[in-house]
């Protein structure tokens, strides 16, 4: 191998020629006049950015790296990908909804459950030690005998080293022995939260950080509820789990589906469980 060495410049003549560069500042290769420059090679590898004035020819494939996403609908490990063309870590993470509220009597209201937050984090990759542990929030329980409020949605989090990132989940809906009592709580919003869930309610309001329309966007939408004489359907939502509707009489609260969505509330049946959170990891 020959090797030449001016300053932070190395070339060498090998069976793989190169030119290596080890300085810190901006290095520009110049063709002058109306020259080109040209790269015969198999794969020219840029770690980091690359910057073109002018025109770019490419004779061949110009290949961005492809993103790494990893989807935990259960308690698990997230490693890191080695790959140096990563940068940035997106975190999406959803809370548990929570269970619906058991009113006691067929005269009873019992709520739904709120539904489970939702935040959007992007962070440098080397905040992230080499994995991560993961753990998904489980929907809430409904109320089940006598007069019972419903179970809180668990939190989901992300633990990596000193980094620890979670969104709780969804309020449990509360139980009434008398029409006309407190709506469900709402969900709580978490670290970095980028929508509240939804609250869950005797009329199945889906709730939102804002106002209260009939569904939420990225958080999961709370139950509906029953008050002793008429029940509803759970909210919506764009991207999460649905609220449960609420049921009379005897018949069960409809269970919140993944991700957060809140139970349904019921008079003397079991209030509907929560759904439970979940994790995207996207590495780009």
């Amino acid at each position: 191998m020959s090797t030449l060495q001016v300053g932070n410049v190395h070339l060498e003549s090998t069976g793989n020629n190169r030119i290596q560069y080890t300085g810190s500042n901006a290095f520009n290769i110049v063709a002058g006049g109306a020259n080109t420059l040209t790269v015969n090679s198999t794969a020219l590898n840029v770690n980091g950015a690359l910057t073109v004035n002018g025109a770019l020819t490419v004779n061949g494939s110009l290949v961005a790296p492809t993103a790494n996403i990893q989807t935990f609908n259960a308690n698990g490990t997230w490693t890191k990908p080695s790959s140096a063309n990563y940068s940035t870590v997106r975190l999406e993470i959803w809370g548990a909804g929570g269970g619906g509220g058991r009113g006691g009597d067929t005269s009873s209201q019992g709520h739904g459950g709120g539904g489970g937050g939702y935040s959007r984090l992007d962070t440098p990759i080397s905040y992230f030690a080499s994995t991560a542990t993961v753990t998904i929030g489980t929907g809430g329980a409904g109320g089940s005998v006598g007069t019972q409020n419903g179970s809180a949605g668990g939190n989901t989090s992300v633990v990596s080293g000193s980094l620890i990132i979670f969104v709780p989940g969804g309020e449990g809906g509360l139980a009434s022995a008398s029409p006309g009592a407190q709506t469900g709580a709402d969900g709580s919003q978490g670290t970095s939260s980028f929508e509240k869930g939804g609250r869950g309610s005797s009329t199945g309001d889906a709730g939102t950080p804002l106002t209260a329309p009939v569904s939420t966007t990225f958080s999961g939408a709370g139950g509906g509820g029953a008050n002793g004489t008429s029940n509803t359907a759970g909210g919506t939502s764009v991207f999460a789990g649905a609220g449960g509707a609420g049921s009379l009489d005897a018949t069960n609260g409809v269970a919140g589906t993944t991700p957060g969505g809140g139970g349904g509330g019921t008079e003397t049946g079991v209030g509907g469980a929560g759904g439970d959170g979940k994790i995207i990891i996207t590495t780009f």
